[in-house]
């Protein structure tokens, strides 16, 4: 049916105003646990460093949405990654935010997912940023009560396909 065809769309924009982030939070790439210690210990927003490579603030602002971030210390103990969690229903204000700071998505698309334990089904809203250092990856819906932001160096992505045995694609 072409009604069962319509529930997955993908619009392809162009990359036109993107801004590739220099920093997360204030936190900019390539700095080092003790650095995003130093940069909160003067806010509200404690962090809490569980492994060398990984540290986490909850219920901190980011505009006006309240988010957990987790901070990855990938290579060599340098900030490459971050991810953001929120409640879906904020997934506006969020999409906001992105798009205030870093332009319009490369990529816009919506995917039906099925609500577990439930005939029902949902709208996953999902939008892609991808630029010469950075790539972002937004969606409603992680889980069903959350909806996540991956912004990663571009290098995460090659060092993992490296060691899956998987080629980059090239964009």
């Amino acid at each position: 049916m072409r009604a069962a065809l319509a529930l997955t769309l993908l619009l392809a924009t162009p990359a036109f105003g993107w801004n590739e982030p220099t920093d997360i939070q204030g936190l900019p790439w390539g700095a080092t646990q003790a650095e995003l210690q130093t940069k909160l210990q003067d806010t509200r927003d404690p962090v809490r460093c569980d492994s060398p490579e990984f540290c986490k603030t909850k219920n901190v602002n980011f505009g006006p949405v309240r988010v957990s971030i987790s901070y990855f210390f990938l290579k060599d103990g340098k900030f490459e990654m971050a991810v953001l969690s929120f409640k879906p229903s904020d997934y506006d204000q969020v999409l906001t935010v992105f798009r205030e700071r870093y332009g319009q998505p490369v990529l816009t698309r919506e995917e039906r997912m099925r609500v577990p334990n439930s005939c029902a089904t949902a709208t996953n809203h999902i939008v892609h940023w991808s630029g010469d250092r950075v790539v972002i990856d937004l969606q409603q819906y992680q889980s069903p009560t959350e909806g996540r932001a991956t912004i990663m160096l571009k290098a995460v992505q090659e060092r993992e396909a490296a060691g899956t045995g998987t080629e980059k694609e090239k964009g």
